[in-house]
């Protein structure tokens, strides 16, 4: 099975970012994540590990930013950063002395920041794209609001599979090659927490992961800080439905909904 390739765009603008998730999983197995500060952009690379990082390095203060790219770069050593800057010689002279695999100088063609983030990928560089069904794990262990959910998702089209644990979760995830989650934080055998990390880790990770539970306390601020999207319970279908459909619209997952 093709290993999912991810590419971290650090930005506060979201033009890189928009134009690379909608062009890169169009040419191979890739999943594109955002970091719109430099908070998010330690958070995601730690639980990521993207294989490539786009990093805007205009982003203020400044002195931080050049902190963070260095400490991204130190711990992670097998990670290639293509380093987005505004015309200045010094900045372009301090980027190049890091080292960094690439630098783009504003104003500059989309066209070949997508060619220097493929070529850095050089394994996926002929692959066709997926097109994959979009396979549903839905992880509760209140076995009627899980039946509840399935049979909305079900109805929209997708390949839908429940678990009332997390070591059921993680053993349907794992035969089902579930491509889409949404797991309670808050689950006998596995936590929630614990069951994120073990699906992300593993060789083909989900494109997407939403968290649900109720009263989460300090739980909450470490899924949010770690960059998973968070719905309170009782959730919001409606809320979930509108990021579900985006996910198989951004990462081409087929639905057998008819409109």
């Amino acid at each position: 099975m093709t290993k999912v390739m991810r590419v971290l765009v650090v930005d506060d603008q979201l033009e890189i970012y928009e134009y690379l998730a909608d062009f890169m999983p169009l040419v191979g197995s890739y999943v594109v994540e955002h970091a719109p500060t430099l908070i998010h952009a330690l958070a995601k690379t730690n639980a990521y590990e993207p294989e490539v990082i786009v990093f805007n390095t205009a982003m203020h203060p400044q002195e931080h930013t050049r902190t963070i790219l260095k400490e991204i770069m130190n711990k992670h050593k097998d990670c290639r950063v293509i380093a987005v800057t505004e015309p200045d010689s010094k900045t372009e002279s301090y980027l190049k002395k890091q080292d960094v695999s690439g630098i783009l100088v504003r104003p500059f063609d989309m066209t070949d920041l997508s060619q220097r983030v493929r070529a850095l990928l050089p394994s996926l560089k002929n692959e066709k794209p997926e097109t994959n069904q979009a396979r549903l794990l839905i992880a509760d262990d209140e076995p009627d609001l899980a039946a509840y959910m399935g049979e909305f998702f079900q109805e929209l089209g997708l390949q839908v599979y429940t678990a009332r644990d997390g070591e059921e979760a993680f053993n349907v995830f794992t035969r089902e090659k579930c491509n889409l989650a949404i797991i309670d934080l808050n689950m006998p055998k596995i936590g929630g927490r614990q069951l994120i990390d073990m699906m992300r880790t593993s060789p083909v990770p989900p494109r997407n992961i939403l968290v649900i539970g109720a009263a989460l306390g300090e739980s909450a601020f470490e899924i949010r800080r770690l960059g998973f999207d968070l719905h309170d319970k009782p959730v919001d279908l409606e809320a979930l439905k509108q990021i579900v459909l985006e996910d198989c619209r951004k990462f081409r997952l087929t639905t057998t909904a008819v409109s």
